[in-house]
C-alpha cells in the first residue's frame, strides 16, 4: 500500500508546485498595447528600466503604422521604465512596470507620456502626465500639479512611482514644496541615497528661495581682483543673475537668450550679471565668443550658498535684494514680463 500512496503523493506534490509556479508568473504577468506618433511606419522600440537599469532591455514593441503590436511579459518586481529609440535617439518616459494589460500613448518628438493607464498606479500616473502637459503648455502655476503629486505620493508612500515623480519634479516646485513631498514618503523611502542627497541640498536651497534674501557670493572679476554679488544686488535695481559655465553646453546655447533678456529690458532698469565656478582664464574664451560685455563673478562657490546643483540657473533679485524667481530662463522671463509690461 505503502508504495502506492508514496507515489501518488509525490505526483500531487509535484502538480502542486506547477500550479503554484503558474499562478506566481500569471500574478506578475503584463501586456503592453498602444499607440506610438512619429514613428516610422514600421519600428522597434526598446522597454529598459529607469534610472539606473537604463542599459537593462525588458522588452522589444514593434511598431506598424503607428500602432504597438501587443507584447506580453513578466517582471521580477515593480518599476518605472521607459521607451528608448536608437532610430529617433530619444527616451520617452515613464510608466510602472507591474501587473495588468498597460496602455501607452506617446509621441516620439516628446520626452513624456502622452497618456498611459490600464493598470492601477499607471492610471494614477497618467494624472501627473496631464498636470504636467497643461502646466509646461498652458498654465505657468505650478500649484495644480503638485496637488497632484502630493495626492500621488500621499497614496504610495513606499512605492518607486514617488521617489520618480519628486525627481521630475525638483525645478518646478519651490524647495519648501519638495521636503513636503519627501516628508510624505515612507521612512525606508526617505533613506535611500538620491533621495538622502535631494533634501540636503534643498535644505541649502531653501534658504534662498522666493521670498527670501539674497547672501552674499565673493569671487573674482575677469581682471582677477575681488568681486562680489553685493555690489550689484540689493542697490534699488531689479538684477538678473545668469549661473553658468564655459563648459555647459545648455548655459552656451541659451546665453545669447540671456543678453537679449538683458538689452530689452536695461532701459527700463534691469541689470545682468554672470556667475561662474570656474576662473576667469579657462572662462575668457567663451566670454568673447559669447559677447559677455555684462559683469562677471568667477570662482564663485553657488552650489553651497544657493542650492545650485545644475546649470544653467537664472535668479531675479528685487531693488532690495529679495529673491523675486529663480529657476529656468522661461520661469523667469514671464516674471519679468509681469514686472517690465511692455
Amino acid at each position: 500500500m505503502n508504495r502506492i500512496i508514496l507515489p501518488l503523493l509525490a505526483a500531487i506534490t509535484l502538480l502542486s508546485g506547477c500550479h503554484s509556479e503558474k499562478k506566481q508568473t500569471l500574478s506578475n504577468s503584463w501586456t503592453i498595447e498602444g499607440t506610438v506618433a512619429n514613428a516610422a511606419p514600421t519600428d522597434t522600440l526598446i522597454i529598459t528600466g529607469y534610472p539606473s537599469d537604463i542599459n537593462d532591455t525588458k522588452a522589444t514593441l514593434l511598431v506598424k503604422d503607428g500602432v504597438i503590436t501587443p507584447v506580453r511579459g513578466s517582471f521580477d518586481k515593480t518599476e518605472i521604465c521607459c521607451i528608448r529609440s536608437n532610430r529617433h535617439q530619444r527616451m520617452v518616459l515613464g510608466f510602472v512596470l507591474e501587473r495588468g494589460t498597460i496602455h501607452l500613448d506617446m509621441d516620439m518628438n516628446y520626452s513624456y507620456m502622452k497618456h498611459v493607464g490600464g493598470t492601477p498606479v499607471n492610471d494614477d500616473l497618467d494624472c501627473f502626465f496631464d498636470g504636467w502637459n497643461r502646466y509646461s503648455e498652458e498654465n505657468p502655476d505650478a500649484s495644480e500639479l503638485y496637488g497632484v503629486v502630493s495626492d500621488i505620493v500621499r497614496k504610495y508612500p513606499d512605492h518607486v512611482v514617488s521617489p520618480f515623480l519628486i525627481e521630475r519634479c525638483r525645478w518646478r516646485f519651490t524647495p519648501t514644496q519638495m521636503l513636503s513631498l519627501i516628508d510624505l514618503l515612507s521612512p525606508e523611502q526617505q533613506k535611500t541615497p538620491d533621495i538622502d542627497r535631494m533634501k540636503d541640498w534643498l535644505l541649502v536651497a531653501q534658504e534662498t528661495e522666493v521670498g527670501k534674501p539674497f547672501k552674499e557670493l565673493k569671487g573674482t572679476d575677469l581682471a582677477g581682483k575681488p568681486a562680489a554679488l553685493s555690489e550689484y544686488v540689493a542697490k534699488g535695481s531689479y538684477v538678473l543673475a545668469d549661473f553658468w559655465g564655459p563648459r555647459c553646453g545648455a548655459c552656451l546655447m541659451e546665453m545669447p537668450r540671456f543678453i537679449e533678456l538683458g538689452r530689452k529690458y536695461e532701459a527700463k532698469g534691469l541689470k545682468v550679471v554672470g556667475i561662474a565656478r570656474e576662473t576667469a582664464k579657462r572662462s575668457e574664451a567663451k566670454v568673447r565668443e559669447k559677447g559677455m560685455t555684462f559683469p562677471l563673478i568667477f570662482e564663485a562657490k553657488y552650489m553651497s550658498t544657493y542650492g545650485i546643483i545644475a546649470i544653467p540657473h537664472v535668479i531675479l533679485f528685487g531693488p532690495d535684494g529679495t529673491v523675486v524667481a529663480r529657476g529656468h530662463l522661461d520661469t523667469v522671463e514671464k516674471k519679468l514680463r509681469e514686472i517690465f509690461p511692455d
